[in-house]
């Protein structure tokens, strides 16, 4: 039997993430590599003091207090874990009502069942380029018709978008990063989350708000509202635990219209049913003490923030602003977005970066949609390797790129 004719249109289209293939490859390297592509906090970010006296208390519970753990739960998500939201989103400015969220396996499966929610195969949807290279992956694979709106010095291109909008096809939604942005690390201002507003409210689609970076700043910035508080009848809000406490319990969310939140919810009840309780307490007794929570936020935000400014000047003395070279100075967020001269493959420099120095970055195409794809840039990521990584492999990541100039 020849299985590739049983698969599935939307199978013979999925593609493989470029951070698994770039990991995949420096495991097959020998000696020492140096990963600057995963969208994770290090190692010294993970509250292991709380993580051992979480599991001790469990140690000492009744029958009674352990038995949820066991069992399944609401799709919705239990008490402690909506609990978790609103403290979550009580920092955001945000104060939902249960009927309004939903959790989900990570922000990744919330925006999948969304989407999935929202649109049809062939529907119009826009999302900012670049953008989000893995929900980029999930659009292209659900076959929408997406358009890229460019991302300038303070957010989406909206003369740009507005465009779109009046082109005559109907836009489902609009897909958003508007603070310290994936990959560019740019801050959308409040005069565009405005104008977003507006045009969501007189062309009548929804603003998907993704907000996994809002609280990682550094430098004291006063980031506007979120465009949920200022709008929430034309927007959904995808929330995640993953980048101020840690990946692992997959706690993510959607906060949003009552109609669609259901919607999210049955289709959730076909992808896991529910997100497991020890998670959503995992999350929860982090989250219940906001003095511990406090101090932690600090201590990452400390150790991240000296990792950014190491990284940024290991790029000032390595790579020559020359050329068509520049990158991003986020003042927030894991990332930093490097542009090359036009016509510079980075797909070629994330090729030997990784044969012959052990180094892996993200090339930029993933996070483009077709409509507009280049490949003439590239993201690295700071919080995940150490000082030491950082002061090794910036610059024999610049002997390769330096010879592509």
């Amino acid at each position: 039997m020849n299985v590739d004719e049983i698969l599935s249109d939307q199978a013979r289209i999925a593609y493989p993430v470029g951070i698994e293939e770039t990991g995949r490859r420096l495991s097959q390297k020998k000696g020492k590599t140096i990963n600057f592509s995963l969208g994770q906090s290090g190692p010294e970010a993970i509250p292991y003091d709380y993580f051992r006296e979480f599991f001790l208390s469990l140690s000492r519970a009744s029958e009674e207090e352990l038995r949820p753990i066991a069992l399944y739960g609401a799709t919705r998500g239990g008490s402690t874990g909506l609990e978790a939201v609103k403290k979550i989103a009580k920092k955001d400015g945000i104060d939902p009502d249960e009927k309004n969220i939903c959790l989900s396996s990570g922000a990744l499966e919330g925006f999948y069942l969304l989407t999935r929610a929202l649109a049809n195969k062939g529907d119009t949807v826009c999302c900012e380029a670049p953008t989000y290279s893995i929900n980029l992956k999930s659009l292209i694979e659900q076959e929408f018709n997406i358009i890229g709106i460019p991302v300038r010095g303070a957010g989406i291109d909206m003369d740009y978008l507005e465009n779109v909008l009046k082109s005559g096809k109907r836009t489902k939604f609009v897909y958003v990063i508007p603070d310290f942005q994936n990959p560019t690390g740019l801050i959308m201002s409040l005069e565009k989350r405005k104008q977003l507003i507006r045009l969501a409210r007189e062309h009548e689609f929804i603003i998907i708000e993704d907000a996994p970076y809002r609280l990682i700043s550094y430098d004291n910035v006063d980031l506007p509202p979120t465009i949920y508080s200022l709008a929430p009848d034309v927007t959904i809000f995808v929330g995640t635990a993953s980048k101020m406490f840690c990946a692992g319990p997959r706690f993510g969310y959607l906060i949003g219209h009552e109609t669609v939140i259901e919607r999210v919810r049955r289709f959730k009840q076909c992808a896991g049913y529910n997100i497991p309780e020890l998670c959503q307490r995992l999350v929860h007794g982090y989250l219940s003490d906001d003095t511990a929570f406090e101090k932690y936020m600090k201590r990452i935000l400390t150790v991240q923030k000296e990792k950014r400014d190491l990284m940024l000047r290991k790029l000032e003395e390595s790579f020559p602003r020359s050329n068509g070279l520049s990158w991003s100075k986020p003042k927030g967020g894991i990332f930093i977005w490097v542009e090359l001269p036009e016509g510079t493959d980075a797909d070629l420099i994330w090729l030997e970066a990784i044969e012959k120095e052990g180094i892996g970055i993200t090339p930029g195409k993933g996070f483009f949609p077709y409509d507009c794809r280049r490949n003439n840039c590239f993201r690295l990521n700071f919080t995940f390797p150490t000082n030491a990584e950082i002061i090794e492999g910036i610059p024999r990541l610049a002997n390769i790129v330096n010879r592509y100039l």
